[in-house]
């Protein structure tokens, strides 16, 4: 289940082109019609006005609170980002947030993702991911759901140049809510 929250954001950028930045849950702390100065763009120095708050709708998950996200928007961007669906498991969300490399998180997600496998290795990897997922990290055995050949096996040139092209888009994409929950 989604929740949506009132997110404060802040110019904090020198352009009026940057992107603002979430800094609280909003709650009517501040005065809307502020107004500061700021570039017009990175390449026209003429200084514009423009409001130094506004207040965007964030959907997020039940289970994070609007707190969390913004101590980890970066994180949270580029797990949903990469294609995690926001109404998994929290356990299984929380997991995949820290699990390895961009490209390895991209195969973890693939193999969530995927309804019918042609192939019954595969689709021993996805129960073992699961269950691995669903394991408390305090109690699992090992750190990684997954061998080195295993992960070979998963993360092959396709996924590794689709990892990187979907990091590069999310790291050049100006807000943190380009990938966001909803």
């Amino acid at each position: 289940m989604l929740t949506t929250h009132k997110i404060l954001f802040k110019q904090l950028g020198e352009n009026a082109t940057s992107p603002r930045d979430p800094v609280g849950v909003y709650s009517g702390q501040v005065d809307l019609e502020e107004m500061t100065t700021c570039c017009a763009s990175y390449d026209d120095n003429r200084l514009v006005p423009k409001k130094l708050y506004s207040v965007g709708e964030v959907t997020l998950p039940e289970w994070l609170s609007p707190e969390e996200w913004l101590r980890n928007t970066s994180c949270w961007k580029w797990l949903w980002g990469l294609g995690a669906d926001p109404s998994w498991p929290e356990a299984h969300q929380r997991a995949l947030v820290h699990l390895g490399s961009t490209g390895h998180r991209l195969a973890a997600i693939k193999l969530l993702r995927t309804k019918k496998f042609r192939s019954s290795f595969r689709e021993s990897l996805r129960d073992r991911l699961v269950e691995w997922l669903d394991t408390p990290a305090d109690e699992r055995r090992y750190d990684s759901p997954f061998s080195y050949r295993q992960w070979g096996c998963l993360v092959n040139r396709y996924v590794a140049i689709e990892a990187k092209r979907l990091d590069a888009g999310l790291y050049s994409s100006k807000g943190i809510l380009d990938a966001a929950a909803a």
